[in-house]
């Protein structure tokens, strides 16, 4: 897919965070269920009864586990997808500043507070140099796409 404007490639850079957000809260989850099967323990009774009800929960608690592993599983899979294609978006850069500074926003989900800090430049050199690195991205992917057309 080629992208054609900044908002096409922010949009993308940005869907790694999504996908971190997405594996953290089900890792939140999967949690809240693993605490649900330890704290439900079966009942016991010499008197015959139907089904209990614990046994179901631990039963359903676990099912719901497992389920969710598989997500995660995939969703880990899909970041390693994300993560490489931006990498190969910072590939284009020559210029190590912009490529650090979209590194750090979209592959570390940093905050521009973090990032100004860390590299040590102003806010509007750190934007700058920013919108360098988009603008690179964009016009080099252009001319890659030219180049196989």
């Amino acid at each position: 897919m080629v992208i054609t404007t900044k908002e096409e490639l922010k949009y993308r850079l940005r869907q790694h965070k999504a996908i971190c957000l997405l594996i953290d809260s089900n890792l939140k989850e999967l949690k809240t269920l693993e605490e649900l099967a330890e704290r439900t323990t079966p009942t016991y009774s010499l008197v015959p009864s139907g089904a209990s009800n614990n046994s179901s929960n631990v039963e359903t608690a676990v099912i719901k586990k497992i389920a969710l592993e598989g997500k995660i599983q995939q969703d880990n899979i899909r970041l390693i997808q994300v993560a490489n294609e931006i990498r190969g978006y910072l590939d284009l850069l020559d210029d190590y500043y912009p490529k650090l500074i979209l590194h750090k926003r979209y592959l570390l989900n940093e905050k521009w507070n973090k990032i100004i800090d860390d590299v040590s430049f102003g806010e509007r050199t750190v934007f700058r140099f920013y919108n360098e690195g988009l603008d690179e991205i964009i016009k080099r992917m252009a001319v890659n796409d030219s180049e196989h057309s």
